[in-house]
């Protein structure tokens, strides 16, 4: 084998052990953090490092016995977040004694988030809150960063709560009796629609009634027209006769030959003629 590719090949292989060495000083480091408790962790950790930064995240105001979170953020001054670190949580009471005592924080789903969750005491006022975290930073080792907050648990926020629940729950009633009073909307427009259906039929048949009787009656009336036309006429032509034997028998009267027949009409018109 080429001496040059045997040197190429070892300082590959040189570098590679050193890579995965790095990666897993790395790993070890971070899977010891969280099993150390603060006292241990204390005695190899640098006191601050501006290359690590804590943000407070957590709500400020809560009701008694609700549930609380604490939670926070740990990352590099790029904001990018950090995730081999351990950090402790303590929650004090209003009076300062201690509610919660360096509890381990347990990772967000959210990476470079950590947080812990507690009942909410009963006793009003203001909780002060602290962090305390250990960070494994490039060329500095286990860092040490701390920070601290505080949160309220008011009565005028419980009284808030009750008037949301009450304000829910009145709304809820409300839309139950405005889906009632909709469904009786379009329960009468059903019986309206029904109606007017019926009495537009109603209508319609009453049209059909009057028409057919309208039409039977123009037909009574044009029949009664055409009789009295033919009567009228009839009675013309009667009195066109009468008239013409009227004039002729006056005709005759004056030249004193009044036949029998002419005597009779005669008789008819003026009743003289035995």
């Amino acid at each position: 084998m080429d001496w040059k590719i045997f040197l190429l090949l070892l300082l590959l292989g040189i570098s590679i052990s050193l890579a995965i060495y790095i990666y897993s000083s790395q790993e070890k480091t971070e899977e010891k953090l969280p099993f150390l408790k603060p006292e241990t962790i204390d005695k190899k950790a640098n006191k601050t490092s501006s290359d690590v930064r804590i943000i407070i995240i957590s709500e400020t105001e809560y009701i008694p016995n609700e549930t609380g979170q604490f939670i926070i953020r740990l990352s590099k001054p790029d904001t990018s977040p950090i995730t081999n670190s351990v950090c402790y949580a303590s929650v004090f009471y209003p009076n300062k004694t201690v509610y919660i005592t360096n509890q381990t924080m347990s990772n967000s789903p959210i990476v470079g988030n950590k947080y812990i969750t507690f009942t909410i005491p009963d006793t009003y006022g203001i909780y002060e809150e602290e962090v305390l975290c250990y960070v494994n930073v490039s060329n500095l080792g286990i860092v040490r960063i701390q920070s601290s907050s505080s949160f309220h648990v008011n009565p005028l926020a419980e009284t808030i709560n009750e008037i949301n629940v009450t304000l829910n729950e009145n709304y809820s009633n409300l839309t139950e009796q405005l889906k009632s009073v909709n469904n009786t909307i379009i329960s009468v427009n059903q019986t309206l629609s029904d109606e007017i259906y019926d009495l537009n039929i109603t209508i319609w048949e009453f049209r059909s009634y009057v028409t057919i009787r309208l039409n039977q009656i123009e037909t009574k009336i044009d029949d009664i027209i055409n009789r009295i036309n033919r009567l009228i006429l009839n009675i013309q032509k009667s009195f066109e006769n009468f008239l013409r034997d009227l004039v002729g028998t006056a005709k005759s009267i004056q030249r004193g030959a009044v036949t029998e027949a002419e005597c009779s009409l005669w008789e008819r018109i003026l009743g003289t003629c035995p």
